[in-house]
C-alpha cells in the first residue's frame, strides 16, 4: 500500500542553463544531405523540409517558459513507489479532483510517444458532471522511463490491472487500440481458416484494415523492435541530440494521428530530471 502522506506537490522548473544548452545544440544542428526534398513524402521518415521547419520553430518560435507555466497550472505530484529488488521509483502524476460527491476514480494511462498532457483537453467534461452525468476523479501517471516498448503501454497496463491485479476494483476499461489480430492462417489453424473462408468474403472495410495492419508490420514496426532489442543503441543518440529525438517522435505523430499540429510535438519533450528534450 502507498501512504498518501508521502506524495509531494511538484512544479516543473527547468534550469536556464539547460535551456541555454538546448539552444546551443539547436544552433549547431547538422542536417543530412538528401534527395528526398518533397515535404509530403514520409516514406523514408520525416522529410528534410519538415525537420528544418520544426527545428527553426523550436529554435526561435517555441517559448518553453510559457509552456512550463501552462503545465504548472495542472495539479502535479511526485510519489515514491516501492518495487521489490529495486530502489523506490519516483512517479510523477496528475490528480484532478473537483471534490464532487461520489466521483468515480478514473486512471488515464498514456502510451508512447505520449505524455500526460494529451489528456488535458477532456478534464473539464469528465470532472464537471451536473448530476445527470457521471463525474470522475482523475489520476494520470507519467510513463517516462521505458524499458521495453511493446504494443502500447497504456492499453497493456489497463488490461493487466483489470484482469490480473485489481479485477474487483476496476469497473470498466476503455482503450484506443488493441493487440494486433491477424486473419486466420491455413498453416497455423487450418480449421479456423476454412471456416473463415466459407463464412463470407471480407468487406472492403475489413480488407482495408487487414492491408493497413500488414503495411504497418512491414514498414512501420521497426521502432518497436529497436525499443525491445537495442534500446541503448538508439538511446544514446536521442538523449544527446534534440533533433534526433524530434525526428524519432514526429515520425510517429505523423503516422498515428489525424491532422496533427506538429507544433504540439514539443509538449512531448518534457523530462522531469532537468531536461526538456
Amino acid at each position: 500500500m502507498v501512504d498518501s502522506k508521502v506524495a509531494k506537490p511538484f512544479t516543473i522548473d527547468i534550469p536556464n542553463e539547460r535551456l541555454d544548452l538546448l539552444k546551443q545544440k539547436l544552433n549547431l544542428a547538422t542536417f543530412p544531405d538528401t534527395i528526398l526534398t518533397n515535404a509530403n513524402d514520409w516514406s523514408h521518415g520525416p522529410p528534410l523540409p519538415v525537420m528544418r521547419h520544426l527545428v527553426e520553430y523550436w529554435r526561435n518560435g517555441f517559448d518553453w517558459k510559457a509552456a512550463e507555466a501552462r503545465l504548472n497550472l495542472l495539479p502535479q505530484y511526485i510519489i515514491p513507489i516501492d518495487i521489490d529488488g529495486f530502489d523506490p521509483l519516483n512517479v510523477h502524476y496528475l490528480h484532478v479532483n473537483k471534490g464532487a460527491k461520489n466521483a468515480i476514480p478514473l486512471l488515464m494511462v498514456h502510451g508512447w510517444p505520449g505524455s500526460f498532457f494529451e489528456f488535458t483537453k477532456i478534464f473539464g467534461p469528465l470532472t464537471n458532471g451536473d448530476g445527470d452525468e457521471p463525474t470522475f476523479e482523475i489520476v494520470v501517471p507519467s510513463l517516462i522511463e521505458y524499458v521495453v516498448q511493446g504494443g502500447d503501454w497504456g492499453m497493456i497496463i489497463a488490461h493487466i490491472m483489470a484482469n490480473t491485479y485489481y479485477p474487483e476494483h476496476v469497473k470498466a476499461v476503455h482503450t484506443n487500440n488493441s493487440d494486433k489480430c491477424d486473419p486466420p492462417s491455413f498453416f497455423e489453424n487450418p480449421v479456423f481458416w476454412l471456416q473463415n473462408q466459407l463464412r463470407r468474403p471480407y468487406t472492403a472495410a475489413e480488407r482495408a484494415g487487414i492491408d493497413r495492419t500488414q503495411k504497418f508490420m512491414s514498414e512501420g514496426y521497426g521502432y518497436n523492435l529497436m525499443h525491445k532489442h537495442r534500446p541503448q543503441t538508439v538511446g544514446y543518440s536521442i538523449m544527446d541530440s534534440p533533433i534526433g529525438l524530434l525526428g524519432w517522435i514526429v515520425d510517429k505523430l505523423q503516422d498515428w494521428t489525424d491532422k496533427y499540429t506538429f507544433m504540439h510535438a514539443f509538449w512531448y519533450f518534457v523530462r522531469f530530471d532537468g531536461l526538456i528534450y
